[in-house]
């Protein structure tokens, strides 16, 4: 289904179709939507806090991880 290049961006447009696509009435698709908008900024927070460090010493040192 996903191609080996798939990353957040895709999982996230995955999500928000299967809210658009489901049998919800508008209040509970828009009730959804509000919900999973607040869990995926969580989400989003928490691979930051966990990453950002990592990415950063490599951004800073990436001729040491060739």
């Amino acid at each position: 289904m996903a191609g080996a290049k798939a990353d957040l961006r895709f999982l996230k447009q995955l999500a928000l179709n299967s809210i658009e696509a489901t049998a919800m009435n508008p209040v509970e698709k828009s009730e959804a939507r509000e919900k999973w908008d607040t869990l995926w900024s969580s989400f989003l927070d928490r691979v930051i806090s966990i990453y950002e460090p990592e990415y950063f010493e490599y951004a800073q040192n990436k001729s040491n991880f060739y």
